[in-house]
């Protein structure tokens, strides 16, 4: 029965894929769109907005609210992520309607992003046990980075490639919010939407999945040293080129 399912929500995804760009391409563009990427769109129809998301880029915390104002029900960040219409299970008519809909993605500088993802997932035995254990050091730090080298980097998309996440360039999106300037750019959106936010909103933000928040910006100087940098630099090159951020991170002695 298991196997069954599987097979049907293959070929539901193959029909998905197919007429996604189909109903998009006249606005985005069909040569464009990141098809595979659809997943990763979840679509908000009462809100009509459109939110690719990519992880370690408050993706928690933005699903979280826009959930409980698209519905009106104050969710964890799982359910609320499972509560989201994604564009890939989405109907042909949901796809068509989103032609419509007000675009936007929350990018981050892939510094810290991938030490955001170190500092969180291998703190937790269930990371360990799948990919290995790293001190939670310069050091450990160091063999990660390496390991993602040989390797490693598509295992996971907490420290993937954003660009593999994204759904178009992005040029074609309505907005472009940074991770470094949340929550202040994604309320900022809300407004000029002239969508309400919750009454207690900061307090939301500030619960939502806590143990995902590494404040990686502040350690940057501690974890990164020259080879480091180089290696990062190196293994996030597409997103460098895709993102608006520089190949020069502040480092340590």
């Amino acid at each position: 029965m298991s196997l069954a399912k599987d097979k049907l929500r293959a070929f539901y995804r193959q029909v998905n894929d197919g007429f996604v760009p189909v109903l998009l391409g006249p606005r985005f563009g069909r040569q464009g769109i990141n098809v595979g990427a659809s997943r990763h769109v979840a679509l908000y129809p009462r809100l009509r907005l459109a939110y690719n998301r990519i992880k370690k880029n408050a993706n928690s915390s933005t699903v979280t609210v826009l959930t409980e104002i698209e519905s009106g029900r104050r969710l964890d960040d799982r359910p609320a992520k499972s509560a989201s219409l994604h564009m890939q299970k989405a109907s042909p008519l949901q796809v068509l309607k989103a032609r419509d809909y007000h675009y936007f993605v929350i990018v981050r500088d892939p510094y810290s992003r991938v030490l955001s993802a170190f500092l969180n997932k291998f703190g937790k035995a269930e990371y360990q046990r799948r990919f290995g254990a790293f001190d939670l050091d310069r050091r450990g730090f160091r063999d990660f980075v390496a390991w993602l080298a040989k390797g490693g980097l598509d295992e996971d998309p907490h420290w993937d490639l954003q660009k593999k996440m994204l759904f178009m360039p992005l040029s074609r999106y309505d907005s472009v919010l940074t991770f470094e300037d949340y929550p202040h750019c994604f309320a900022g959106l809300l407004e000029s939407r002239g969508i309400a936010l919750p009454a207690d909103v900061e307090t939301t933000l500030a619960q939502v999945n806590l143990e995902t928040r590494t404040r990686a910006r502040s350690k940057m100087a501690a974890f990164y040293d020259e080879g480091i940098a180089t290696l990062v630099r190196d293994l996030y090159e597409e997103d460098f080129d895709a993102l608006p951020y520089d190949r020069s991170p502040p480092l340590g002695s």
